[in-house]
């Protein structure tokens, strides 16, 4: 007599375990690099800001200067924060004057602009 012996197979349908964890660990890391990407990108936006505001506080102050407006006043008229500094110097070259302004701001930012202003050529 022949019994057939019949052969169960075990088919498993869904995830096991070690594939949830593997793509919770590459998720974690795309969220990760996301993240500082992000962070990288406002640190950069911030430094574009402030590169900014140093030309256009430096453009201002040389105008101001030009007004008669004292060194010492320059930044309370600009509104510098305190983390800022400038410095407004003039000297003459030939028969013209140059003006220059300086300004450091936090994160190594510098701008330095100069105007040449010649009364030779103003007349």
């Amino acid at each position: 007599m022949l019994v057939a012996i019949e052969q169960r197979t075990h088919n498993q349908s869904g995830f096991g375990l070690i594939e949830v964890m593997v793509s919770i660990l590459l998720v974690s890391v795309g969220f990760l690099g996301l993240l500082n990407y992000q962070q990288w990108m406002a640190r950069s936006q911030i430094r574009l800001w402030q590169q900014q505001q140093a030309w256009q506080w430096s453009e201002q102050a040389i105008t101001l200067h030009r007004m008669g407006v004292s060194n010492a006043e320059i930044p309370a008229r600009l509104a510098l924060p305190n983390t800022w500094s400038i410095v407004v110097t003039a000297r003459s070259q030939f028969e013209c004057e140059v003006i220059s302004a300086s300004i450091r701001a936090p994160l190594n930012i510098q701008a330095q602009l100069e105007r040449t202003i010649c009364s030779q050529l103003m007349e």
